[in-house]
C-alpha cells in the first residue's frame, strides 16, 4: 500500500513536470511564430452588439445621416449619435445580405420563399410586407428567390422599384420555366408613420426584362446595384455570365461584348465622378463615370471588393486583411499597401463605411470600428508583399 502511494506520487509528479514542459515549449513557440505588434498600434474594437442576437453581419451603406447593416437576424442602422436602431427580428438568408433605399429596407428569409421589406422610418411591425407567389403577379407557388455570389445582394432597390430573381423549387420533366428575373413597382404609401409597402396591394407592377441572347430570356441575377434610372446588373444567360445597365422599364443594354464574361463583384463612385468597379479578375476605372467607357488598370487572382473611405480607395478580398489603393487616379502608377487589421485576425471582413468619423467593417463575427486616423496606419511586415498577397498585376 506505501509502494502504490509513492508509485502514484512519482507518476502525478512526472505528470506535471510534462505538461510544465509541454506549456514551455508551446510558449516559447507561440513567441517565435508571430510576428511583434508595435506597443502603439491601435486595434479594431467591437461593437458592443447589445442588440444583435447574432454576430454574422453583412453589407453596409451610408445614406443621409444613418449607416444602415445588414445581419442574420437584427438589420437596422445607426443614426448620427452613434445610437443602433434594429428592424424585425427574423432569421434571414446571408447569402443575399440585405438591401437599402431611402425610404425601405429588404432581405430574404432562411426558406427563401419571401422577400421581406421594411419601413425605414418609424418601424413598426404591421407596416412589414412579405413578397411571394402568393402577391406577386403569375409566379408559381413553389418559387424561391435565387441566390447570387458571395453575400453580395443580387437584388436592388431603386426608388420604389426592386429588380429580384426566382426559382422553381420543383424539378421533374415537362415542369414550365418562368420568367426567373424581373422589376417590381411597389405600391409605397405614406401614412402617419411614414413611407411603407401597403400590405393589400404590395405590387402595381411587374416589369420583365427586355432581353434576349441566342434565342433565351431567363437570365440568373449574379449581382445587382443600383445605378441612376435603373440598375446595374450581372447575370447568367444562355450558359454566359455578363453584365447589362437595366432601365425601371426593363430595357436591358449589355455593358461590353455579350459573349465576353464580364461579372461584376462591386460598383462604386469616388468623390468626383470617377467610376470603380471588381469583375473576378481585374479592377476597372472611368474618369467621367461612363459605364460604357471602362479601363482596366490591375488584374487579381482573387475576387475584390472596394471601397472609397473619403477620398481614399480601399480593397479587400474575403478574409481579414484589407488595402489602400494609392494613385488611383494615374493608372501607370497605381499600387497597393497593405493596412493595419490587429483586432479582425482570423475573421471574413464583408464590407467596410465611413461614418460619424468612424470606420465600421462589417464581419463574420460581428460589427468593429476604429478611428479614421488610426484606421490608415500601414502594416509595416508587409509593405513589400501586399501585392503578392493578393496576387495584384497592373494592367499595361
Amino acid at each position: 500500500m506505501i509502494y502504490l502511494k509513492k508509485y502514484s506520487k512519482l507518476i502525478e509528479l512526472s505528470f506535471f513536470a510534462c505538461l510544465m514542459l509541454i506549456f514551455n515549449v508551446s510558449c516559447n513557440d507561440d513567441i517565435d511564430n508571430h510576428v511583434p505588434i508595435k506597443e502603439d498600434t491601435v486595434p479594431f474594437e467591437r461593437h458592443p452588439n447589445l442588440l444583435f442576437s447574432r454576430a454574422d453581419v453583412g453589407n453596409l451603406e451610408v445614406i443621409g445621416d444613418r449607416l444602415y447593416y445588414s445581419n442574420v437576424s437584427n438589420p437596422g442602422y445607426f443614426d448620427s449619435e452613434g445610437i443602433q436602431h434594429q428592424f424585425s427580428m427574423r432569421s434571414f438568408d446571408m447569402r443575399f445580405s440585405h438591401s437599402f433605399s431611402d425610404n425601405l429596407t429588404a432581405g430574404v428569409l432562411n426558406n427563401r420563399n419571401s422577400l421581406v421589406i421594411m419601413p425605414n422610418y418609424n418601424y413598426a411591425s404591421n407596416n412589414v410586407v412579405a413578397l411571394t407567389p402568393l402577391n406577386i403577379p403569375n409566379l408559381p407557388l413553389d418559387a424561391q428567390l435565387k441566390e447570387g455570389w458571395l453575400e453580395v445582394p443580387n437584388f436592388a432597390f431603386n426608388e420604389n422599384f426592386i429588380i429580384s430573381s426566382w426559382e422553381r423549387n420543383l424539378f421533374f420533366p415537362g415542369i414550365e420555366p418562368i420568367d426567373n428575373t424581373f422589376i417590381l413597382e411597389l405600391n409605397v404609401v405614406n401614412s402617419s408613420f411614414g413611407p411603407h409597402v401597403d400590405r393589400q396591394l404590395p405590387v402595381l407592377r411587374k416589369i420583365l426584362l427586355d432581353l434576349e441572347i441566342d434565342g433565351r430570356s431567363r437570365l440568373d441575377l449574379i449581382t445587382a446595384y443600383s445605378w441612376e434610372d435603373g440598375w446595374i446588373i450581372s447575370g447568367s444567360i444562355s450558359g454566359l455570365q455578363n453584365s447589362f445597365f437595366v432601365t425601371k422599364e426593363g430595357k436591358a443594354t449589355p455593358l461590353r461584348n455579350i459573349y465576353e464574361r464580364f461579372v461584376i463583384l462591386s460598383l462604386i463612385k469616388g468623390p468626383e465622378g470617377e467610376l470603380f468597379l471588381t469583375t473576378e479578375d481585374e479592377i476597372f476605372y472611368s474618369p467621367d463615370g461612363d459605364i460604357f467607357n471602362l479601363i482596366s488598370i490591375a488584374s487579381s487572382n482573387q475576387f475584390l471588393r472596394i471601397q472609397f473611405i473619403q477620398d481614399r480607395l480601399i480593397t479587400w478580398a474575403g478574409r481579414d486583411n484589407f488595402y489602400e489603393i494609392l494613385n488611383y487616379k494615374d493608372p501607370e502608377n497605381i499600387e497597393i499597401t497593405e493596412l493595419e487589421n490587429l483586432g479582425l485576425q482570423g475573421l471574413w471582413v464583408k464590407d467596410i463605411e465611413f461614418f460619424n468619423n468612424q470606420v465600421y467593417v462589417s464581419t463574420n463575427g460581428g460589427l468593429f470600428l476604429k478611428g479614421l486616423e488610426d484606421f490608415w496606419t500601414v502594416k509595416e511586415e508587409s509593405v513589400n508583399e501586399a501585392s503578392v498577397e493578393i496576387g495584384w498585376e497592373l494592367s499595361k
